[in-house]
């Protein structure tokens, strides 16, 4: 199976015009073609060229399951935010409604059936039938830098939550960046991050690296973004499908999913209930134990 990353920009940039980084992996990993297009149509016939024929998974930045409800957001959304800390755009109909995108992952589906290459709106494990796998490259950061952290305490798992909630990359794309940003500010940004990124197993970071080496101009490094972001986005949907003990796939099929890179401590983040408990319908402890405050209970051998 082919493993291809789309870093699908959604909002429309202030100056120039909109350009979509497609990559494609080889069996190592490692980028093995990169291309920029300027719409979704586009990125379907290029995805349909680069994996000629074979069945891929193509990992993207963009909702992929969007339930019928004209809703602003999923309850993914919701989860990621109160468990990660980490705030997702709003992936409702509603809310996409508005973008200039539209409903874009039910439009890259129909763009890449109607290029002959129907797919799954998820991964298929089996690896039978192409699909898509919806990755946040901002997600997959916080869980790389995450996991080389010193903050890690084993011991104190409170303290490790909250202090992982709190741990953001810095922002390094121009739609988080200060419009005033010269080139080389951001250049220096960008740079600092991909330091901080110690090579990871399973993700190309040096095609970003070279990228920026050459970028003089505040295109080219946001070029050079964009490579990173695609990388990312590849290099998750790789790990899920050959390591998934080291990924999470988070929501469910229906609703809305995301998929990350995850160590033991990211899954067990994720598999707490925070959400306030409800009071029980019916008491679960025994009567002896809710009344021995005020009575004192004895059994009078009506029952073995």
């Amino acid at each position: 199976m082919r493993i291809l990353g789309a870093d699908l920009v959604r909002e429309s940039p202030p100056d120039g015009p909109v350009e979509h980084t497609l990559v494609l992996l080889d069996d190592d990993g490692r980028m093995a073609r990169g291309e920029r297009v300027g719409s979704l149509p586009e990125v379907a016939a290029t995805a349909g060229a680069l994996t000629a024929g074979d069945s891929f998974l193509l990992g993207v930045n963009i909702p992929v399951v969007v339930p019928g409800k004209a809703a602003r957001a999923r309850p993914v959304e919701s989860q990621i935010r109160r468990r990660f800390g980490f705030k997702l755009p709003p992936g409702g109909r509603a809310a996409l409604a508005a973008e200039p995108l539209g409903i874009a992952g039910e439009a890259l589906i129909a763009g890449l059936a109607t290029a002959g290459l129907p797919c799954l709106p998820y991964p298929d494990r089996d690896r039978r039938n192409s699909g898509l796998a919806e990755c946040y490259p901002g997600l997959s950061l916080k869980a790389l830098l995450w996991e080389s952290s010193s903050l890690i305490d084993p011991a104190d798992q409170a303290r490790s939550e909250e202090l992982f909630r709190a741990y953001t990359a810095s922002p390094y794309r121009a739609a988080k960046l200060p419009a005033r940003a010269g080139w080389s500010e951001r250049a220096i940004g960008l740079e600092l991050l991909l330091r901080a990124l110690q090579p990871v197993n399973g993700f190309d970071l040096e095609p970003a690296r070279g990228a920026l080496a050459r970028a003089g101009t505040v295109q080219e490094v946001e070029r050079a973004a964009g490579l990173l972001d695609a990388c990312l986005i590849a290099g998750t949907a790789r790990r899920y499908l050959d390591s998934p003990e080291e990924s999470l796939f988070f929501g469910d099929r229906d609703s809305g999913y995301v998929i990350l890179p995850a160590d033991g401590f990211i899954r067990r983040v994720a598999l707490a209930d925070t959400r306030p408990q409800a009071a029980e319908l019916f008491p679960q402890a025994s009567l002896r134990g809710r009344l021995s405050a005020g009575a004192k209970l004895r059994s009078l051998d009506l029952l073995s």
